[in-house]
């Protein structure tokens, strides 16, 4: 419809366009007597000459605004394609007073400005010739200019319905991109011309390079007679290692290093570009380790590649023969600060600080031979030399591939390994050294081999958290949640039309002829409205939705029957690229924070990506199901961190159910608990039973208060607290004339978190059913909630009595059809596409709303637990899990006690040893059921034993005493 529309407005600007540019005044029309032998000169014939006569002779050359018009609503309309067509009769008729207003001001101008043809028709403008020469004669031609512009515009803006800060706002926008681009593409240019004018320099200090190091590679070729070789390499080109590349100086004979010197001092070099060779002066030089006995071993090169250049002093490692290798103690070995190394391989490689004093000492009177020569005067002046003659200091860092792996890593205690610390604290060091004489190695290892052994780090010990008295009563901050991150555009523009022409195709193959309304795109999924032709039923589309899928090449495709308030059927697709949603953009919301309740809960965002929350209190019971790894825990441990955000102990305080002790043990000493996590089944029986008694009581307090929930009683006594007139309790039994009741304080809003109820009512029983469906039906006004998490949605376990007491309904996916509707009366849970995807079923509605669960770490749950450890310690109230055992027993055999019968029944099982119901109903001529209450009070009371397996029974009391 819209199309035709589009192509309608189209063709009819062009034929204004026409008729208006070939206006001849001569033709046949309005104003000009009909001649047949004339012909039409007009490019839309007779018709096109009418109708541009009749536009001159209304509005004069402001005739040419008309077509103009009709293009900017074209454009409109087609902007609009995806919207509805909206057919108000009011709209219509502002747009109508818009127009002509328009055409109205728009011809008095033309008048007041003398626009006119030259070949001036008869009447020409006559619309504006009077409403000009009105407006002229009453205020003059500037004000009659100022009121018809105004005019114009009031026109133009309504019959457009153009926004002009809108317009001005993208003007600007648009003018900042600009700017932004020329301002770019500015310093791209200034960047590519420093660039190209960084690599000419690099090209040129390289040729300089290639210059300055012929004179040091020939003095490698000329050859001394060998005394003693102390040759040390340093790679530039190596590619394998991670050490960086020194510049270095070749020494071929120890022998001629004075004549060498010299020869370098009277040849001009040019300096050596790259990195610069710091000389340590002899009297800054440290002082040597003094050991008892050192000694110096041979120097042993490292292999290296074949394409690597030699070109200066290099370190290496210095290993004694394995005949004269000694064992080695704790004090012969060297680490750098940041390693560790084993004892084979530390023992295996000589301390550096002999490589130190092999290079900075001169060498010794009892030097090992060299070369089966004995030391003479030469090697001793060479000696000398090499003393007085200052070495290159040269200091190399090992890059790992890895450079954080040890950052965050703690030593641990194993004798295998040792630190720096310990080491240093048991070197020995000559009392007359300095300081310096014991720093770290100058000269590192300069072989890429080395290994490290990488640490296997100790299991996390959590710290002890103390209470911040200064952090007490006050909220943690939402800056402990992980900020959102950007947001990426599922499908763009385009996508949505090619999705939407491909879906009605799709339909219309299938024999259902539907039309694309609107799109709706969300942080998930994309919802297309569709609009049914006349007669088509919706339970087609319905009967579609795994043929569409699998057309439209997606996982599912859900289709939504009833959208409130519309009368289109929406077909949900899922994103390619889903978007997650963080809890802060849920809390942190205005939906959020404007809620009072002490229970408000943080679900996450719509399909349109709007927030979702909601009032426990208003629920009042929330059951959720969903498989595993459809974020039921997540949405859970979110509803959780919601409450702490928003109550402090005194608003809301928590019960927590935990069969599978894992997800909620993490709450675990924050002061909103009433009793620890509960993960003994058992013990999880008489907290509900303890929160049956407490609904009681406080059911009896507001009775005696004459309020009629907990809202009411919580304001009460705080308008009691603010007069100065504490209340006391009503209902409190005095044991003495003299004891005082207790003030009544506030009462807090109970929260029973149960994370598998299906688990705890296969360990427990039915009786827990019976006291969950005691609390959901009547804990509402006592201010006792319940939130009952299951994976298995079966009606054994989600029973009606349940799901009657418990209307707000939460399905993450699952696995059928039928645990969908067992779980919200309906299909479509088993559509979802898990992670967070849900359906929500508030009370008082049928219809779900699909809402995509927002994603919470367990580092920021850490993060909250922390912080409310740091605001308190919990107050826990230990008759919630023990000291109820006998109540139950108590509960279920007052009656049966009483029963006249009972004690006859008694005698007959002691008497019989036959603990059996028909046996009892057989004699006594009851009823099965009160022969099952009776032998059941006899098990409560310890007369017979539990019934094993196969029912039978054993009487444990002994039989009665005969007279």
């Amino acid at each position: 419809m819209k199309e035709g529309l589009v192509l309608l407005l189209v063709v009819l600007s062009v034929f204004f366009w026409m008729v208006l540019i070939s206006f001849n005044p001569k033709d046949p029309s309005f104003s000009q007597a009909s001649m047949d032998a004339v012909p039409v000169q007009n490019w839309g014939g007779r018709l096109g000459a009418w109708v541009a006569d009749i536009l001159f002779s209304a509005v004069g050359y402001f005739a040419w605004v008309f077509p103009i018009l009709l293009v900017i609503k074209t454009i409109q309309v087609f902007l609009r394609r995806y919207q509805p067509i909206e057919l108000d009769s009011k709209v219509l008729v502002i747009r109508s007073v818009g127009f002509i207003l328009l055409m109205v001001s728009g011809a008095g101008l033309a008048y007041i400005f003398q626009l006119k043809p030259a070949d001036q028709l008869t009447n020409y403008n006559i619309i504006g010739e009077t409403l000009g020469g009105i407006a002229v004669s009453l205020l003059n031609s500037q004000g009659a200019s100022l009121l018809l512009f105004a005019a114009f515009l009031i026109g133009f803006t309504t019959f457009t319905n153009l926004s002009w800060f809108n317009l001005m706002d993208k003007i600007g926008k648009y003018a900042l991109v600009l700017w932004e681009r020329l301002a770019s593409n500015f310093q791209d240019r200034q960047q590519r011309r420093a660039e190209l004018a960084e690599q000419a320099a690099e090209e040129m200090l390289e040729e300089e390079d290639e210059l300055d190091a012929q004179p040091v590679a020939s003095l490698k070729q000329r050859k001394e007679p060998e005394l003693t070789s102390f040759s040390a390499t340093v790679d530039t080109a190596d590619t394998t290692s991670g050490f960086d590349q020194q510049p270095a100086i070749a020494f071929e004979n120890v022998s001629s290093l004075a004549s060498i010197r010299d020869q370098l001092a009277r040849e001009p070099v040019a300096p050596v570009s790259g990195p610069k060779i710091h000389r340590v002066a002899p009297a800054a030089r440290p002082a040597p380790v003094s050991e008892p006995a050192m000694h110096v071993a041979p120097i042993v090169a490292i292999d290296e590649p074949e394409d690597k250049t030699e070109v200066s002093v290099s370190t290496r490692f210095i290993r004694r023969p394995a005949s004269e290798r000694t064992e080695p103690t704790l004090s012969s070995l060297t680490l750098e600060e940041d390693y560790l190394v084993t004892e084979e391989d530390a023992f295996d490689v000589a301390p550096l600080t002999e490589l130190d004093t092999a290079i900075d000492q001169p060498a010794p009177a009892s030097a090992p031979e060299v070369a089966s020569a004995a030391p003479s005067a030469a090697s001793q002046t060479a000696s000398e030399s090499l003393a007085d003659m200052s070495v290159p200091s040269i200091s190399r860092s090992y890059q790992t591939e890895q450079p954080n792996q040890f950052a965050q890593w703690q030593p641990s205690t194993s004798p295998n390994l040792v630190t720096a610390q310990t080491f240093a604290a048991a070197q020995p060091v000559s009392p007359a050294a300095p300081e310096s004489a014991v720093s770290q190695p100058t000269i590192g290892p300069a072989t890429p081999a080395m290994y490290h052994p990488e640490p296997v780090a100790s299991a996390p010990i959590t710290p002890m958290t103390t209470v911040d008295r200064g952090l007490v009563g006050t909220l943690p901050p939402l800056s402990l949640l992980d900020t959102p991150s950007a947001k990426a555009i599922s499908y763009s523009e385009q996508e949505l039309m090619e999705m939407s022409h491909t879906l009605e195709t799709k339909l219309k193959e299938f024999g259902v002829q539907v039309t694309v309304e609107s799109v709706h795109p969300g942080p998930v999924v994309t919802r297309f409205e569709i609009e049914l032709a006349p007669g088509i039923k919706v339970s087609r589309i319905t009967n579609l939705a795994k043929d569409l899928a699998r057309s439209m090449a997606m996982i599912s495709v859900r289709v939504v029957e009833v959208i409130p308030g519309k009368t289109t059927v929406g077909i949900e697709v899922p994103n390619e690229n889903r978007q997650i949603v963080r809890l802060v953009e849920v809390i942190d919301t205005p939906e959020f924070e404007d809620k009072q309740s002490a229970v408000s809960l943080g679900l996450g965002h719509d399909i349109s990506g709007q927030p979702v929350t909601a009032d426990l209190a208003k629920m009042p019971h929330l059951l959720v199901a969903g498989t595993t790894g459809s974020g039921k825990s997540v949405g859970v441990n979110a509803m959780i961190l919601s409450i702490l955000f928003k109550s402090t102990p005194e608003d809301a305080r928590l019960i927590m159910i935990d069969p599978k002790m894992l997800e909620l043990s993490i709450y675990e000493g924050i002061p909103h608990l009433l009793c620890p996590v509960v993960t003994d089944m058992k013990e999880a029986a008489n907290a509900l039973r303890w929160c049956v008694a407490e609904m009681e009581r406080r059911y009896k307090l507001m009775a005696a208060m004459g309020v009629r929930n907990l809202a009411g009683f919580n304001e009460k006594i705080r308008q009691a607290e603010m007069a100065g007139q504490p209340l006391a309790d009503p209902t409190y039994r005095k044991q003495s004339p003299d004891d005082l009741p207790p003030t009544l304080t506030k009462l807090p809003t109970i929260v029973v978190v149960v994370d598998e109820f299906a688990d705890m009512i296969m360990i427990v029983g039915k009786k827990v059913e019976e006291l969950i469906a005691r609390i959901a039906q009547k804990a509402r006004a006592a201010g006792i909630h319940l939130i009952l998490a299951t994976q298995r949605p079966s009606v054994d376990v989600i029973t009606g009595l349940i799901k009657a007491n418990i209307p707000t309904r939460m399905a993450f996916q699952v696995s059928s059809k039928i645990d969908s509707r067992t779980i919200l009366d309906q299909g479509g849970a088993e559509q979802l596409l898990g992670h967070g995807d849900m359906l929500y079923l508030p009370s008082g509605t049928s219809v779900p709303t699909r809402v995509h669960g927002a994603f919470v770490s367990d580092e920021e749950v850490h993060r909250v637990v922390d912080a409310w450890k740091q605001r308190g310690a919990p107050d826990y109230i230990e008759e919630i899990l023990v000291g109820e055992e006998e109540s139950e027993a108590t509960m279920a055999t007052d009656g049966e006690e009483d029963d006249p019968l009972f004690d006859e029944a008694v005698y007959f099982v002691t008497e019989s040893r036959r603990a059996s119901i028909s046996a009892v109903q057989r004699k006594l001529r009851v009823g099965y059921n009160r022969a099952a209450r009776m032998i059941e009070a006899m098990e409560a009371a310890g007369i017979v034993s539990e019934a094993a397996h196969n029912g039978s029974r054993e009487v444990i009391a002994p039989p009665p005493v005969k007279d």
